[in-house]
């Protein structure tokens, strides 16, 4: 075995151990008395592990392998798209994060999806279609993240470690991480993989720079149109303006794992404080990302489609020494974890909590040891599940990641007819959900034609169907009782006044 592939491995190895053990500590620190201690850490996340949570959710493997192969493409001008998503997502955390904090700290909601019973009383209709809609929108989310961990150990040793191995045991780290300490356990461990991912990246982008001789040299090689506003694709405003702000930048607000992480902050200031800081970390972040997926056009030529998305791995394999591929590697897995530990964690929550118990159990009343059980049961099914998924390694990167973000675009309307519109609808959300969802998909797998959007991408006209479809159904249809409606909007005051 190369030397160059057991320096790698051992750095992977003690990265992924002082992952494990930090897990283990936050989980002998966790005092669990109630499931909220397992699913929101009891809303108890300081500004340091809150940021770096939602930080490193957002960035995934879609950001540190897909945003530099975007930007192979198309230059620097990517950087335009991706500082959309770095305005807007603190935006959707403000509208959808602090109301979703204030409802469950009145009313000790555990999941993303779990106040719609009691906003409607609908008998947990609306709860349950949109659940069902978060959990078919973060398939496609989980699956970049596992393609993402199988590619990265598969490529920086060589092929040493086999996909198939690789998926795994970042898997298997990610699932003890969710089970063993919950949510106080995935935050903890994300504020290590934060630092190890900006770490990472900053020292690539440094040895890339002087490597290609610096700035007037770099400029010198690249074509026009990658430093220019010109250009198809992202560049074309129609596209990368809805993708940005709306597909992948608003619609952070109503990611479940991205939800239940701001409704387990410890205070409302702490939301307000993150909204500050996380556009800083993510700025600085895709910097780095841009500028090395754009050298790499320079630096590694003729890569093409998904070839694209190793860029920064070939980079690191082409210009830094030996224990710079072993951070990297580590880097890229923090953005991966960050992330998979935290789907698994509420995509378990929400079949536990949102479907086993009221449908199978009927809101029966668990003593708190049987209730963990069924909880982190569901915590080891649903990882088996994504393993299997992943096998099937379907797609590249970014296409599978287009039609996630676009499908959750759309449920926008329905988590804001919820939080603020008193004149919204069970059966308007439910059917906002459907059309929003369903319409993204069939332009997404090409049963609508392209040329059915005009233009625009394609999240735009799924948003729209999506809110229009509430506002009408809604308007069309009989609301809660007012009696509903006022005990559920009391917390948005209530909250404060406490």
């Amino acid at each position: 075995m190369d030397a160059t592939v057991v320096l790698t491995l051992i750095i992977v190895f003690i990265y992924l151990i002082g992952t494990v053990a930090i897990g283990i500590r936050a989980a002998s620190a966790s005092k669990v008395t109630t499931i909220g201690d397992i699913f929101t850490s009891s809303r108890s996340l300081g500004i340091l592990a809150l940021a770096f949570a939602i930080f490193g959710s957002q960035i995934t493997a879609f950001g540190i392998l897909g945003g530099p192969g975007v930007s192979y493409n198309l230059g620097y001008t990517t950087l335009g798209y991706l500082l959309g998503v770095s305005i807007t997502a603190p935006i959707g955390f403000w509208i959808f994060g602090s109301r979703a904090w204030m409802l469950s700290s009145k009313f000790d909601y555990v999941t993303p999806v779990q106040f719609f019973k009691d906003r409607f009383n609908d008998n947990n209709a609306s709860r349950y279609v949109v659940a069902a809609a978060q959990i078919i929108l973060m398939v496609p989310y989980v699956l970049i993240l596992g393609i993402g961990a199988g590619n990265v150990l598969n490529s920086v040793t060589n092929g040493v470690v086999p996909y198939w191995l690789g998926a795994l045991i970042i898997l298997i780290v990610c699932t003890f991480t969710a089970y063993s300490g919950g949510m106080k356990g995935t935050a903890w461990t994300n504020i290590f993989q934060g630092f190890i991912m900006l770490l990472a990246m900053l020292v690539l982008t440094v040895i890339v720079y002087y490597a290609l001789g610096g700035g007037a040299a770099i400029t010198a090689q690249l074509p026009e149109n990658m430093i220019s506003l010109g250009g198809q694709g992202v560049q074309n405003w129609k596209q990368w303006t809805f993708y940005s702000m709306l597909a992948t930048g608003m619609s952070n607000g109503v990611f479940g794992h991205l939800l239940i992480r701001n409704m387990s902050a410890a205070h409302p200031r702490t939301l307000q404080l993150n909204q500050k800081v996380y556009p800083i970390l993510s700025i600085i972040f895709w910097v780095f990302a841009v500028c090395l997926g754009t050298w790499g056009s320079i630096a590694i030529k003729g890569l093409v489609g998904a070839e694209t998305e190793s860029i920064v791995p070939l980079l690191a394999a082409r210009f830094a020494p030996p224990w710079m591929i072993g951070l990297l590697a580590a880097g890229i897995l923090s953005a991966i974890m960050s992330t998979w530990d935290g789907m698994i964690l509420v995509m378990s929550s929400i079949f536990s909590e949102d479907f086993y118990k009221p449908i199978v159990l009927r809101s029966k009343k668990l003593e708190l040891k049987e209730d963990l059980k069924i909880s982190r049961f569901f915590i080891l099914v649903i990882s088996v599940l994504i393993y299997i998924l992943v096998l099937l390694r379907p797609g590249s990167i970014l296409a599978i990641g287009t039609f996630s973000f676009a499908g959750m675009a759309t449920m926008l309307p329905p988590y804001f007819g919820c939080m603020y519109w008193k004149r919204t609808t069970s059966l308007g959300v439910i059917l906002s959900s459907i059309v929003g969802v369903g319409s993204a998909a069939l332009w997404a797998f090409g049963v609508l034609p392209a040329s059915s959007t005009l233009g625009f991408f394609y999240g735009l006209p799924a948003f729209l169907l999506s809110a229009i479809t509430m506002v009408v159904v809604s308007l069309l249809t009989k609301p809660a009782k007012q009696e509903t409606i006022d005990v559920f909007f009391s917390a948005f005051s209530d909250v404060y006044e406490d």
